[in-house]
């Protein structure tokens, strides 16, 4: 498999153009990001999984890392993979958490991780070596607008907050993307925060997720609305949509913490890294941006072929 970064597709790229930002120079922001801000994220999760949690009832809710597993066990049953021998692609894989998570249930042959970052497969690459070879992913440079897989070569394929890196806000390419490598009756699930109705932000709301899209280096949360509509264009049926935002709640009240605690690290070491300090700035503006319930909600969202 390539192990190159490839070309945003033809729509992406004119999005792109269409809002100013030249695509190549929006990787080169993901990738410059993560490749210093990803050990931060250790604060946050001892197995580096980044994402938010999903809390059900019965659960300890100041057990963040059983919470973030959670949600790496809500995205893999919403798959509703068939029989044995299954093969996964996780598009947007960071450094593996979750991507680890599902090689070791039952009935998975394979699972493939894409990221920008190569920095990012190369820690993967560290944390699974623990693993029995037949329980270790692949991890691999690619990008998910456009795989260099052949069609029709995965029974299920998933993003867990990396979709908001693409600048496209309907996901319309990443969708196409993972309809075209499904096989028949394959799933595809989307776990994001995604922006509600079509209308304007208010000033202070537009003003948290411009700040946290900046220091995430996200293109654009994807609107769901729209999301939907393109899930429909790409072909999928069966679309459910389920919102998790009060299941998230319990695992974000970690954020003032685990952000006040980064500060005081920063500040002892003197560190003036830029990425160090957006990793900082991101969960915090983040949160605030999560406070608008009415517009800001956090989804899993599944479709079948």
């Amino acid at each position: 498999m390539s192990n190159t970064i490839q070309h945003l597709t033809a729509d992406t790229a004119r999005l792109a153009a269409d809002e100013g930002t030249s695509p190549r120079s929006h990787q080169s922001k993901v990738v410059e990001y993560y490749a210093s801000a990803t050990a931060g994220y250790q604060d946050w999760s001892r197995n580096i999984n980044m994402h938010f949690g999903y809390y059900q009832w019965g659960m300890n809710p100041f057990d963040l890392e059983a919470m973030l597993e959670n949600t790496n066990r809500q995205v893999f049953q919403r798959l509703e993979l068939p029989g044995e021998e299954n093969r996964l692609l996780d598009m947007g894989c960071g450094v593996g958490a979750t991507a680890r998570f599902c090689a070791q249930q039952p009935g998975i042959e394979s699972v493939i991780g894409i990221t920008l970052a190569p920095s990012q497969v190369e820690e993967a690459l560290i944390l699974n070596s623990p693993l029995p070879a037949h329980l270790q992913p692949t991890f691999e440079v690619a990008d998910y607008h456009h795989t260099p897989y052949e069609a029709q070569s995965f029974d299920g394929v998933y993003a867990i907050e990396s979709a908001c890196h693409s600048l496209e806000k309907d996901k319309r390419s990443l969708l196409a993307e993972a309809h075209r490598l499904l096989k028949p009756s394959g799933r595809v699930v989307i776990c994001d925060g995604f922006i509600k109705g079509e209308q304007a932000l208010n000033a202070f709301t537009q003003h948290c997720y411009d700040k946290t899209c900046e220091h995430w280096s996200l293109g654009h949360f994807p609107q769901l609305e729209e999301t939907l509509a393109a899930m429909e264009a790409s072909g999928f049926r069966n679309i459910k949509v389920d919102d998790i935002t009060l299941r998230i709640f319990p695992s974000a009240s970690f954020v003032p913490v685990v952000a006040l605690r980064y500060l005081c690290k920063l500040l002892w070491t003197g560190d003036k890294n830029p990425q160090h300090w957006h990793h900082l700035l991101a969960p915090v503006w983040g949160f605030l941006l999560g406070l608008n319930l009415k517009r800001f909600r956090y989804c899993l969202i599944s479709g079948e072929k």
